[in-house]
């Protein structure tokens, strides 16, 4: 297919190599767009591709970006992060897919792990938008860029954030491209991880002075906040982009909520995370946000509603984060059961939780009282 895939990179030999080598089935163009390496990764890469371009780095993701697509061959583009690799999907039904949508936006799914507060590995999956016509769509903004109306040839084209805003007044179709990736920049634990989040702290703050108000930036600095500094130093970040005029409605804001739960849970503020009950009718859709609910109660020994919360996640769709509909739900209700004295009951739910390991371990417990 006519498809040019763009990837911009800087110290990320070896990451980069494993990415270009998962691209090899799709048959497309392959342009990397260097920020400065000093490892070999250009040298690494000219094995896989002859578009190969340097750019210097001014701490603009959107630039590099644009950059990188407005040296590609063909209009439609395929954006993707040096740190992560094609998993699964059929190249042939996203082929066919692109053709008939050709003004439209694809959206690939990515599956990530991240560490939770005891070093433990997490899986999410996520939807980025990554396919697109470059005549219709470019990048805006230096950090967390998102894709626009505009072509990435106008020069007069808007790059402000202010245009970033006004994506959602004026939202592109989006389809399922079908195309699962994995993302492994953030899944480690040590300096490399805690570096590259400082790195984006700064630039966060410099795009937060010229937009004070919104609340999609403060939101990414707390994430990064967290990871660089720890749980206290974020938490102020995501009060204040609460305290700003949202619609609970948009994805990244009920992603937002979640995380700002968590964090009062890790920072044992058990009765001030009951006050996201408040959102509970504009946030009941989301199925980790009722399970996050699950958990404040427990913490604050309302245990049948806990129960009660978890339960109903078992009836609800997936969401972001695998098993809050499923495994963990049973799993975190048969825990309470169990401790409760109510071993039938709690049996019952574990095994529900299929071959995830703490049930397991709960099943045996139970069987020998």
């Amino acid at each position: 297919m006519e498809l040019s895939i763009c990837i911009i990179t800087k110290n990320e030999c070896d990451m980069l190599e494993k990415c270009l080598r998962s691209l090899e089935p799709f048959g497309a163009e392959i342009v990397v767009t260097d920020t400065g390496s000093t490892d070999g990764t250009v040298a690494m890469a000219e094995k896989y591709t002859d578009s190969i371009y340097e750019f210097k780095w001014i701490g603009d993701f959107a630039a590099a970006k644009n950059y990188g697509v407005s040296k590609a061959k063909y209009d439609l583009v395929m954006t993707v992060d040096s740190d992560e690799a094609f998993v699964s999907g059929s190249i042939e039904n996203f082929a066919a897919l692109a053709k008939t949508h050709p003004e439209a936006v694809g959206q690939i799914r990515q599956r990530e792990y991240t560490p939770d507060e005891n070093g433990e590995l997490q899986e999410s999956i996520i939807g980025l938008a990554r396919v697109f016509d470059r005549r219709f769509f470019h990048y805006a903004g230096k950090i967390h860029e998102q894709l626009v109306r505009g072509s990435v040839f106008d020069e007069n084209r808007d790059d402000t954030r202010a245009m970033l805003v006004r994506r959602h007044e004026n939202r592109a179709e989006l389809y399922e491209t079908g195309l699962m990736f994995s993302h492994e920049g953030y899944s480690g634990v040590g300096k490399d991880r805690v570096e590259k989040a400082k790195r984006n702290v700064e630039l966060l703050k410099k795009e937060i002075e010229l937009y004070p108000e919104a609340a999609d930036l403060i939101y990414q600095t707390a994430k990064s906040v967290y990871v660089a500094y720890g749980p206290e130093e974020a938490l102020p970040y995501y009060e204040r982009a609460l305290e700003l005029p949202l619609d609970p409605s948009v994805f990244w804001v009920q992603d937002m909520i979640v995380c700002y739960g968590y964090l009062l849970l890790e920072l044992e503020r058990y009765e001030q995370a009951m006050n996201l009950e408040a959102v509970y009718e504009d946030m009941s859709g989301s199925t980790d946000y009722v399970f996050l609910m699950g958990l404040i109660h427990m913490n604050n020994a309302m245990f049948d509603r806990a129960v009660e919360e978890f339960l109903r996640c078992t009836s609800m769709g997936a969401d972001r984060a695998v098993g809050t509909n499923s495994y963990k739900a049973w799993y975190n209700a048969g825990v309470i059961e169990e401790c409760l004295g109510y071993t039938e009951k709690a049996g019952e739910y574990y095994r529900a939780a299929g071959d995830y390991p703490p049930a397991l371990a709960g099943i045996k417990r139970v069987s020998t009282n």
